[in-house]
């Protein structure tokens, strides 16, 4: 858990409720696992957000043509930093969830260091 109390978990557990059209449910390791999936948000606020966060042209402008996050298919993603300087990155399909977290175990910062450049590399390797 950061230090705000979210963890990636649960960060790409919200993600997958978004490719699933706004069903979500707790997060499930194992294919075996039951999901208890909920509404959370209308499918067409859901597809509001996919269409956003699939969105190439808007990543251009920000991390270029050639980045970890320009996709040639329908790839819907997400970069950030956590208060502690814990780089993360979300990315999503129909089918599957992936979440990165790059970062100091002992919670201290990482310095000169950006999502793109850390944890997107990862998620889409």
């Amino acid at each position: 858990v950061d230090r705000l109390g979210v963890r990636l978990l649960d960060l790409a557990s919200a993600f997958s409720g978004i490719a699933r059209g706004g069903l979500a449910g707790p997060p499930r390791l194992l294919a075996e696992d039951r999901m208890a999936l909920g509404r959370r948000i209308s499918p067409a606020t859901a597809e509001i957000l996919i269409d956003i966060l699939c969105d190439n042209s808007a990543r251009l402008l920000s991390f270029g043509p050639h980045s970890a996050l320009a996709f040639q298919t329908r790839v819907a993603c997400k970069t950030g930093t956590m208060p502690v300087f814990a780089m993360v990155a979300v990315g999503f399909t129909r089918e599957h969830t992936v979440g990165v977290w790059v970062g100091n175990v002992d919670g201290s910062p990482m310095d000169h260091i950006t999502s793109i450049a850390s944890a997107a590399p990862l998620g889409v390797a």
